[in-house]
C-alpha cells in the first residue's frame, strides 16, 4: 500500500549507524528508503517508504521506532535464503 505522499509532513532518512537504521527494501533491495510521517486527522503516524519502487508496510505506527520494527521484521529474499533482521 503507497504511501500519500499529498499528507506527508516530514521524511526522515536515518544514518546508517543511527539506532532508527532501516535495512533495504525488501520488494526492490534498494536503499533508498525512509521514514514518512503523514497527516491523518487527529494523528501523526509513521510509515517507512521505498522511494525506488514505491514499497511499504501496510501498518500506521505512531512511533517510529515502531515503524523501523514493523519494516526490519520484512522478509528478504536473496536466492534460495530468507533474510531477517538481526
Amino acid at each position: 500500500m503507497p504511501v500519500d505522499m499529498e499528507h506527508a509532513i516530514r521524511v526522515d532518512a536515518a544514518a546508517p549507524d543511527s539506532h532508527f537504521r532501516l535495512l533495504p527494501c525488501p520488494a526492490c533491495r534498494s536503499d533508498n528508503v525512509a521514514y514518512v510521517q503523514y497527516m491523518t486527522g487527529i494523528q501523526e503516524p509513521w510509515k517507512v517508504r521505498c522511494f525506488d519502487c514505491g514499497y511499504t508496510v501496510d501498518m500506521q505506527k505512531i512511533f517510529k521506532h515502531e515503524a523501523q520494527v514493523a519494516w526490519n521484521q520484512e522478509e528478504r529474499h536473496d536466492g534460495d535464503h530468507i533474510l531477517r533482521a538481526v
